[in-house]
């Protein structure tokens, strides 16, 4: 799994950086788009990478019988009754949908 961390955070910053190095740095400025619009890419950027990063590092959340109430009674709100209705129960695990 860590094989495919790299390659994608490889992926994710090298190729944007070597698009921007030799594509939008020598077109930049110009008559249509300021100078500004390298940061706004650079910010992109960023965004990506921090997004990677929380996937990578953040808990999934998992369910299990001993945590079940916690996670209900934090969605609760969420019930639509239409795809979720309260109370009823996963067939397959035997808890709360």
């Amino acid at each position: 799994m860590i094989k495919i961390k790299v390659f994608y955070g490889l992926l994710v910053t090298v190729c944007p950086y070597l698009v921007m190095v030799d594509g939008f740095w020598l077109l930049l400025p110009n008559k249509f788009l300021g100078f500004y619009h390298f940061y706004i890419i650079l910010g992109h950027l960023a965004i990506a990478i921090w997004t990677f990063y929380k996937a990578c590092s953040v808990e999934p959340g998992i369910i299990t019988r001993a945590n079940e109430k916690k996670y209900v009674e934090k969605y609760n709100q969420y019930y639509d009754g239409v795809m979720f209705i309260p109370k009823h129960k996963c067939e397959t695990c035997k808890l709360k949908k």
